[in-house]
């Protein structure tokens, strides 16, 4: 199995080219090499953004799904630090092959080297992003069309992402100790990671190692939690969801994009005039009854 992350902008000119706040949609895509099957997970940015915490959370949403009866699971995925390569993504995996929600002994994740391979993942990205050229894209769901209709064979699974499910990170880090250095007395370096395995019955240690080479052995990070007392597992752990209430764009993107309804169609206006924001909400809050002040009052002043 791999996963990739993809970004698509929707932008708008009215006036010569002049670029406008654009609405933002992303996509996760998960390919199966066992099957060739593909899977995409789309939202848009009024719902999560595109860090770690959303690749992390699909990915536990597709294994939950798809792998549930796996005893090994190997994972390939680009060397992105900000997404993939992190302290994050290992304590969403760590959860969940703690727990029931997959059979999993061991999962495995390996990072290819930039610019020195080529993954079917990629030629997914690439399938979507060929069929939506020339094409119009008002909002986010017309991403979504594009995921569901660029291939005749070997149809993409598509699932939309709401706010439910996407869960946060911060409850998990609070419940290990960071540490930097690994049992050996070495200095973790995430930057050159390439291999990541993480085992059911180990729940707070992460096994690494600086190559793909099998006869290298893996080095030892102890997460465990210093003080007494806390959570023997993180899968005991209630997560809290990421948004809850989903994200709000600014005023000036907001009124930027209703700017050029006049250039969209009728029928996706709706999408845009329904946007949250974080001025209107404070408009609209109730202050309450306003303090009477007597003339002579602000005289005296």
């Amino acid at each position: 199995m791999e996963s990739d992350f993809s970004e698509e902008e929707d932008v708008y000119d009215s006036d010569g080219w002049k670029p406008h706040d654009e609405q933002n949609s992303s996509s996760a895509g998960v390919h199966e090499l066992a099957t060739s099957r593909g899977f995409m997970y789309g939202w848009d940015e009024t719902v999560a953004s595109r860090g770690s915490q959303e690749v992390g959370s699909c990915l536990v949403e597709h294994l939950k799904a798809q792998a549930a009866t796996a005893n090994h699971i190997v994972m390939y995925s680009d060397a992105c630090t900000g997404q993939n390569r992190n302290l994050k993504l290992p304590l969403y995996l760590l959860k969940l092959i703690g727990g029931r929600s997959i059979s999993a002994s061991i999962i495995d994740h390996k990072f290819m080297v930039s610019g020195h391979s080529y993954l079917p993942n990629d030629r997914d990205f690439a399938s979507v992003e060929n069929f939506a050229r020339g094409k119009f894209m008002y909002e986010p769901q017309c991403w979504y069309n594009v995921i569901l209709k660029c291939r005749k064979n070997n149809t993409f699974h598509f699932k939309r992402m709401q706010c439910e499910d996407f869960e946060s990170v911060s409850k998990l880090e609070a419940s290990i100790t960071r540490r930097k250095k690994n049992l050996a007395n070495g200095q973790v370096n995430w930057l050159k990671i390439q291999w990541i395995r993480l085992l059911k019955d180990r729940p707070f240690t992460i096994l690494y190692k600086e190559s793909l080479n099998e006869e290298i052995p893996f080095s030892e990070l102890n997460i465990k939690p210093a003080k007494p007392g806390r959570n023997t597992s993180l899968h005991n752990v209630d997560q809290l969801l990421l948004h809850p209430n989903g994200r709000e764009v600014t005023k000036a993107k907001k009124m930027d994009m209703l700017s050029l309804l006049a250039y969209i169609p009728p029928i996706h206006h709706s999408f845009y005039q329904n946007l949250q924001c974080q001025d209107e909400r404070e408009e609209q809050e109730d202050l309450g009854p306003l303090e009477v002040v007597e003339a002579e009052e602000i005289a005296d002043a």
